[in-house]
């Protein structure tokens, strides 16, 4: 079991496309080391269950003309919008 602590969304500008990269950052909760899981294909079936956050995340990236988006569990949560 993995509890989820961050997630990076990062838009990747080469020409001729654009490629988003995902970056998620998980502890496990039986040794308690970080795990980190990194995407280029954001249409993975592992991030199936996060499919309706990514498309808006790409959408705010689009809309804002952001580079990254990184969202923090803890606490609280976090979520940042980079340019």
């Amino acid at each position: 079991m993995f509890d989820l602590k961050q997630v990076i969304l990062t838009k990747e500008c080469t020409s001729p496309v654009t490629q988003y990269l995902l970056e998620i950052t998980t502890t496990d909760s039986t040794d308690g080391f970080p795990k980190v899981f990194r995407y280029t294909d954001l249409c993975h079936p592992d991030l199936s269950s996060m499919s309706l956050w990514i498309q808006d995340q790409v959408h705010t990236l689009e809309q804002e003309h952001a580079k990254r988006v990184i969202l923090i569990l803890g606490d609280e949560i976090t979520l940042k919008v980079e340019k």
